[in-house]
């Protein structure tokens, strides 16, 4: 049905064998609903103006499929781009002839007509129907080129940074790389990257640097040089680049490696490391990077580094092992616990995770899991003697395993003081294997004596497998032979479980964990019982719980509240900025009691002593005070709450910091013992001075306010600035300028300015910095290649290598050397005889001349 109505509109004829046996009409009512919309599609939000135009080959598609939708009243819907009845108007809403329709057969689509660009209107209208239909097409064309030069290797914030002075890093003689970053701008202002797309091409004026793998810069030697980007016949400005001598240094070093380097021994970790340079860029892979970092282990003899990062596990450790990756004035560190796994036929003891024996407490209870490596084999049989300092532990019992397949498993414990004999032999059939196989669990309790630490060792008598033939696991040994176990060996308590006792929040007592004692130690201390001098300097740290500097009542306070949960452990960190623009950063870490990261429950204040406005760009306005304005900080998981504040009016020193840490019970209600200042903000409390707990400075960049209209502005720091301009104006000192305004380039095609007013670029035949005549550089020596350059004027080339001739008859092979000059090759002749003289012609012989006697 193609519309709604009524009457004789079916018909139908019956035949039989070629003969007509009957026929006749039948009268229906058709019931259409009506149209009331529909929806013109086009496929792409634009098409280029052309194949080959850049656009085009920058990915914009230069055809566009359409498709029709009519809508009905009954919520029903209908294809209607192929309909006989569907209408396409490219001409009414087109009135420039941008696009034309093509239909066939294998649908309707809009294709440019090459007449120019814009937005233009394709209009839809239908036979059956009122209903008219629009869609916009648009046209469009490559405008212009933006080329910008990006740090290389890339990292997060990289896409932002500008990098066209490339340095040497610090102690490497390797010099910084750049990517070229090439983007077209469409006359719709729609961006597209093509600095990677085929087509896409760089040329380099100047020998400082080349481009290698598409777009990547490398330095070849000190100096300046141009770099140009193009695609499909259109050419971007120039972008000048530097290579420079003086190197970037590194400011920052983060490191990165497993909190548990594990492994048997002679594995291998890399210690991953990243750097920030004075110029602020990154180097994700600095460890990659020949002489930039040097290395070091606090014990080399259980995780050994070399000069390149590389970490070899050595022993087991009963401390963490700090690892560190320095450069000339900064580094980073990792801490991790070298614990070793067996190899095949060898046992492990103890923790496979973290320290392998930590710390116990006296008296406490502990299982000490015995784990082998089997290779895959079935575990037939194993005889094992495990060996301990009996004053530091005790054994109390020996217990089959979680792996352990079932048999026989007995143990002798002390038949020899500081010995427990353990001996198994499994299931007949039983097929348990693994490279850390449990196959039985130690328990023992910690003395209560004044000895802290003991060996844990052992020897392996026998470790068979589950075959008939009860072959060895691992190193086959004879009648009364034994092996010492590897990875289960080393110390046993050492103080605080395998870390210092300075990484414990609160630990005045020094007793490695934090409790109402260190409240207690804390009130003793001000009582003058305990004198400061006779402790350690992380005792000193944790009495002064709030930071301020001072030891008093306020600290004990301050350590009994964060025991009940109504304080938390603080640490900040502020960062100012370095111009108007740029960012401060406030930053608060907030730990429980247990040192694990608070999150919940506790809100972060900081008010910043500033009578200027800011724009707060993460965190929320709280308030506004005599002393400036209180900022309520964002949580940022694990503890992180952070403030940022941006867009200042002025540069600023010394701006004063106050944070406030304000805890809620299960409720939701605070209270004032519940609110930690730091150090004193009458927000808090009338009763309070406003001290701040540090300060933060916002520097001037005097490029925040765009002074250089067309151009590209480079802060000079404190305020000042200039420009680098585009082609057809230059710097003046404030702003870019026409070259017409220049004195003296009247010569000049462009000039682009670098804080001179001298002409940069001279049209061919003219020089220098106001595009002088450079006249006739004809030096008439065949030798050399004479031409104009831009800069120096009249230069002659040296054709090095080319044939030439010096006109003298005793050289030959003649050609040009390397000052210009034509020189050749000496002819030597032979001795005059009585008869004969020889001279040279200018070839490899001689022309000999007979002498005539009187």
């Amino acid at each position: 049905a193609l519309a709604a109505g009524q009457g004789e509109l079916v018909g139908a004829r019956w035949e039989a064998c070629g003969a007509e046996v009957a026929q006749g009409v039948g009268a229906v009512v058709l019931n259409l609903p009506d149209a009331v919309g529909g929806e013109v599609t086009v496929s792409a939000p634009r098409i280029a103006v052309s194949a080959a135009n850049p656009a085009a080959l920058a990915g914009v598609a230069t055809e566009a499929a359409v498709s029709v939708r009519l809508d009905y009243e009954n919520g029903t819907a209908a294809d209607f781009t192929l309909d006989p009845r569907t209408r396409y108007d490219d001409v009414s809403g087109d009135p420039s002839d941008l696009f034309a329709v093509v239909a066939d057969e294998h649908g309707v689509r809009v294709v440019p007509t090459g007449n120019g660009v814009g937005q233009a209107t394709l209009k839809v209208a239908f036979e059956h129907t009122g209903v008219a239909l629009t869609a916009v097409v648009n046209v469009v064309r490559h405008e212009r080129f933006e080329l910008a030069s990006r740090p290389w290797p890339a990292y997060p914030g990289s896409a932002s940074v500008s990098e066209t002075v490339l340095s040497p890093l610090e102690g490497t003689g390797i010099w910084q790389q750049a990517s070229l970053e090439l983007v077209t701008v469409l006359t719709d202002d729609h961006r597209i990257d093509v600095s990677t797309r085929a087509g896409t091409t760089y040329t380099v004026v100047g020998g400082a640097l080349e481009v290698v793998d598409v777009n990547h810069v490398h330095a070849l030697a000190e100096g300046a040089a141009v770099v140009r980007g193009a695609l499909g016949g259109a050419t971007s400005g120039p972008l000048t680049m530097q290579v420079v001598s003086v190197p970037v240094v590194v400011t920052q070093v983060t490191t990165t490696f497993p909190t548990t380097f594990s492994g048997v021994v002679g594995a291998t970790a890399q210690l991953e490391a990243a750097a920030t340079f004075s110029d602020g860029t990154r180097q994700l892979a600095a460890h990659g990077i020949p002489g930039l970092l040097s290395y070091g282990s606090s014990v080399p003899e259980a995780a050994e580094v070399d000069e390149s990062g590389v970490v070899t596990l050595r022993a087991n450790h009963n401390r963490l092992v700090t690892l560190t990756a320095s450069a000339s004035s900064t580094s980073g560190s990792s801490d991790t616990a070298a614990n070793l796994t067996p190899a095949v036929g060898d046992v492990d003891l103890g923790e496979s995770v973290g320290v392998a024996h930590p710390d116990r407490s006296p008296g406490a209870m502990f299982v000490m899991p015995l784990r082998v490596n089997t290779g895959g084999a079935p575990i037939g049989a194993l005889d094992v003697t495990v060996t301990f300092d009996p004053a530091v532990v005790r054994i109390v019992s020996v217990d089959a395993g979680a792996g352990w397949p079932g048999g026989q498993l007995d143990a002798a414990l002390d038949n020899v003081a500081g010995e427990v004999h353990v001996v198994a032999a499994a299931r007949a059939g039983a097929s348990a294997s693994g490279s850390a196989l449990e196959v039985a669990r130690l328990t023992f309790r910690a003395a209560d004596g004044d000895k802290a630490e003991t060996a844990i060792a052992g020897t392996i008598a026998k470790m068979l497998d589950n075959t008939l033939s009860l072959g060895a696991i691992g190193p086959e040994l004879g009648p009364g032979e034994t092996r010492a176990i590897v990875a289960g060996a080393g110390m046993l308590d050492p103080d605080c479980g395998g870390y210092d006792a300075a990484d414990v929040r609160g630990n005045a007592n020094g007793n490695c964990e934090f409790e109402v004692g260190d409240v207690s130690f804390t009130l003793q201390v001000l009582a003058g019982l305990v004198s400061v001098g006779g402790l350690e300097g992380y005792q000193v740290v944790a009495l002064d719980a709030n930071g301020d500097g001072v030891v008093t009542v306020a600290d004990a306070v301050y350590l009994l509240r964060v025991l009940v949960g109504k304080f938390a452990f603080a640490g900040f960190e502020v960062s100012g900025a370095e111009a108007l623009e740029d960012e401060v950063v406030l930053e608060a870490r907030l730990a429980d009691k247990d040192g694990a990261a608070r999150s919940s429950g506790v809100a972060v204040f900081f008010e910043v002593g500033t009578s200027q406005s800011f724009t707060v760009s993460e965190g929320t306005d709280e308030a506004t005070t005599a002393n400036g304005r209180v900022v309520r900080a964002a949580s940022a998981g694990g503890g992180v709450f952070r403030a940022r504040l941006t867009a200042f009016e002025r540069a600023e020193s010394g701006i004063g910091i106050v944070p406030v840490v304000r805890t809620v019970d299960a409720e939701g209600a605070s209270a004032d013992d519940r609110v930690a200042t730091f150090y004193g903000t009458p927000w808090v409390s009338e009763l309070m001075a406003f001290v701040p707990w540090g300060t933060v400075d916002v520097e001037a960049n005097g490029c925040f306010v765009g002074p250089c209209g067309n151009g590209t502005c480079v802060d000079l720091g404190a305020g000042a600035y200039s420009c680098t301009c585009p082609a057809g104006e230059y710097f003046d000192g404030a702003t870019c300028m026409g070259c017409a305004e220049v004195v003296g380039c009247a010569g000049a095609v462009t000039c682009t300015m670098l804080g001179d007013s001298a002409c940069d670029v001279c049209v061919a035949g003219r020089f220098g910095p106001t595009c002088e005549v450079c006249g006739d550089c004809e030096d008439g020596e065949e030798c050399t290649t004479d031409l104009c350059d831009g800069v120096a004027g009249c230069v002659h080339l040296a054709r090095t290598g080319s044939g030439c001739d010096d006109g003298q008859d005793t050289t030959y092979a003649d050609t040009c050397d390397a000052a210009g000059a034509c020189v050749g090759q000496a002819v030597t002749c032979p001795t005059d005889t009585v008869c004969t003289t020889y001279a040279p012609n200018g070839t490899t012989t001689c022309t000999a001349t007979p002498t005539l006697s009187a």
